[in-house]
């Protein structure tokens, strides 16, 4: 999962001027690939943008 946000971060700081302190925190049993989660990584930033857009 941090790979996954180190990757898209930009997605985050291109979009936002102002500064944020963000935590994820991922709890589940099961494992999971590394593209579903860079998928689900994506798609949860680009909601936090349009949240902090309005």
């Amino acid at each position: 999962m941090r790979e996954a946000y180190r990757k898209n971060k930009h997605l985050l700081y291109d979009a936002i001027e102002d500064k944020h302190i963000i935590m994820f925190t991922f709890t589940d049993e099961n494992e999971h690939k590394y593209v579903e989660i860079e998928e689900k990584m994506i798609v949860l930033l680009k909601k936090l943008i349009d949240k902090t857009k309005l």
